[in-house]
């Protein structure tokens, strides 16, 4: 059976257009890999003396799309993508590809049935090399030697995809989908740990070369010219780009508490797509990092949580402030009474009133007890202002 019509049929594309990283920039859809690291316990070697394949154990594993694929191959290639790398003077650098194939066991479903994942090796004279390269055919090298450091972990890191069709082998078989997977930026090794794994090769095999990617079981191309991408519309059409790849869920183990308030007004309305951004019954509201809803729900309640109970708390500014503010009020008054007083001395005194008694030297007396009063009672409001204000505000 055939490719569907106007889909890639070879491997790999080929570009005659000046990439960059604003090209890449003008493509971005992010996808989102959920992958499980199989540590090995023997250094990395090859395994055919025809072609640079990797005897590397199939326990590796990646999710996507709901869908469980398994590593299937690893292999040193001769460059595939030269003209995809960025920036376009780390080219001459490239003299070796390093592929990671991954496939699903289940035929026909209609989505991407392998996952390839090619990283261009850029030679130079000093980086951070990958444990898997530098334990590469050392005896006794067995610690923590893994797959995953030979993918670019930068959070900056930017990864080109698109998708091939490979045709069906023999009658009734159906096509098969591949996504293909690019590293643009290049994965640095030093040009010494190259060129001993190198040797390595040609002292094993009777080739001086790596050469091409090797397919696995059961998949051809119908096509041995490798397409080309001759426009940027033809680029925007078939080719997608993400960052990091590497970004790991961020939910923790167990299920995640519900927030105690649900309201909606803070929330933004963007395309949704049940198919890249649900996961185990799930929704991931960012394929990139894979940021689950319940998570981010769940993360602002808590600092929305943390911005009451610090708002309730007596700061020095607060104490400083409502003191300040009362001491005024207290001395005002104060002031106003005495003021009072002396007026009731001057306009009424006791040369108006005689000290005989009666009625006026009575009232009189009365007048006089007023500001005693008064400074009494703002005393004991002050007091009482001053331990509601510690009761209200204790935490």
């Amino acid at each position: 059976m055939s490719c569907p019509l106007g889909s890639i049929q070879s491997f790999p594309v080929a570009t005659t257009i000046t990439v960059t990283a604003d090209t890449y920039n003008s493509v971005l859809q992010p996808l989102s890999f959920e992958f499980q690291w199989n540590t090995r316990t023997t250094p990395p070697n090859f395994l055919s003396s025809n072609d640079g394949r990797i005897d590397e154990n199939e326990s590796s594993s990646v999710r996507y799309n709901g869908l469980t694929f398994n590593l299937v191959s690893v292999q040193l290639t001769d460059p595939t993508h030269k003209t995809w790398i960025i920036p376009s003077d780390s080219r001459i650098h490239n003299s070796e590809d390093i592929i990671l194939t991954f496939s699903h066991g289940n035929l026909g479903t209609g989505l991407s049935e392998y996952l390839v994942f090619v990283i261009p090796i850029l030679r130079v004279p000093q980086a951070s090399d990958p444990n898997y390269l530098i334990s590469f055919g050392v005896a006794g090298a067995t610690q923590n030697i893994s797959v995953q450091s030979l993918i670019p972990s930068s959070s900056s890191s930017t990864f080109a995809y698109y998708s091939t069709c490979s045709s069906g082998v023999g009658l009734n078989t159906p096509p098969t989908e591949i996504l293909n997977v690019v590293s643009v930026d290049g994965l640095q090794v030093t040009d010494i740990t190259m060129a001993r794994i190198k040797t390595i090769f040609t002292n094993f095999s009777t080739n001086t070369t790596y050469g091409g990617y090797v397919l696995p079981i059961g998949l051809q191309y119908s096509s041995m010219t490798p397409f080309t991408i001759s426009s940027p519309v033809l680029f925007s059409q078939y080719v997608g780009a993400t960052h990091n790849i590497l970004v790991p869920p961020t939910a923790g183990p167990g299920p995640i508490a519900p927030p105690v308030v649900d309201t909606t007004d803070a929330y933004k309305c963007v395309p949704f797509d049940p198919e890249k951004q649900v996961l185990d019954g799930k929704i991931i509201i960012n394929p990139h990092d894979g940021t689950l809803l319940n998570q981010v729900i769940s993360q602002r309640d808590a600092l929305k949580q943390d911005s009451i109970t610090a708002s309730s708390k007596l700061t020095p500014d607060i104490y400083t402030k409502y003191v300040s503010t009362a001491l005024a009020c207290f001395f005002t008054a104060i002031i106003i009474i005495v003021v009072i007083y002396v007026c009731i001395t001057a306009t009424v005194g006791t040369s108006a009133v005689g000290h005989g008694g009666g009625y006026f030297h009575r009232t009189y007396k009365s007048l006089t007890n007023v500001p005693t009063y008064l400074i009494i009672g703002i005393l004991c409001g002050f007091i009482g202002f001053m331990i509601g204000m510690v009761l209200k505000y204790r935490r």
